[in-house]
C-alpha cells in the first residue's frame, strides 16, 4: 500500500505508484497535474498566482503559473521523465468572489487557467483533461498507477477526469 503526499498552496510534489498525490483548496488556484504514461509517474505543481512579473521579489516558482509549469516539467525530468511522455490534466481556476471593482485579484481564476494553458502550449504538453471555472473549489487525488485524477467538488460532484 502506498502513501499519500499533499501538495500545499505553491507547492509541488512528485510520486510514483503505489503513492498518490493529494492537493486541496483549489478554487482560483490551479492544480497542473503532469503524468509520465511510460514511468508511471505524476508530478503535481499548485499554482497560486499568474504572472511572476507581479511580484518581483518573489522567488517561488511553484506559486505563479509561468514560472510552475515549466518549474515541475524540469524536475519530472530531473527523475528521468523524458517530455515527450508527458501529458496534462489540469483542475482549478474558479471564480469564488465577486469583485465590484477591477483589481489585481479580479478574474485571477481565469488568468491562472489561461496561463497555464499558455504555458503547457508553449512547453508541447498536451492537456488530456480539465475541471477548471465555474464557481467552486475542488480537491484532487492523482494516481500515478493508471494516471486517474479524481476530482472532488463540493457542488459539482465527483468525478475521475
Amino acid at each position: 500500500m502506498g502513501r499519500n503526499f499533499f501538495i500545499g498552496i505553491a507547492e509541488w510534489k512528485i510520486a510514483s505508484s503505489p503513492d498518490k498525490l493529494l492537493c486541496s483548496a483549489l478554487g482560483s488556484c490551479v492544480g497542473v497535474c503532469l503524468y509520465d504514461r511510460r514511468r508511471l509517474v505524476c508530478g503535481v505543481v499548485h499554482v497560486l498566482l499568474p504572472l511572476s512579473g507581479m511580484f518581483p521579489l518573489q522567488n517561488n516558482p511553484p506559486k505563479f503559473a509561468d514560472q510552475g509549469v515549466e518549474f515541475l516539467i524540469k524536475q519530472m525530468e530531473r527523475h528521468g521523465s523524458a517530455r515527450r511522455d508527458l501529458t496534462a490534466k489540469i483542475v482549478g481556476g474558479a471564480a469564488l468572489f465577486e469583485f465590484k471593482h477591477k483589481t489585481m485579484l479580479a478574474n485571477i481564476g481565469t488568468r491562472n487557467v489561461e496561463t497555464v494553458k499558455s504555458e503547457l502550449q508553449r512547453l508541447n504538453i498536451p492537456i488530456t483533461a480539465e475541471d477548471t471555472g465555474d464557481v467552486y473549489g475542488r480537491s484532487v487525488i492523482f494516481d500515478p498507477a493508471n494516471g486517474d485524477l479524481h476530482v472532488r467538488a463540493l457542488k459539482g460532484g465527483n468525478k475521475v477526469i
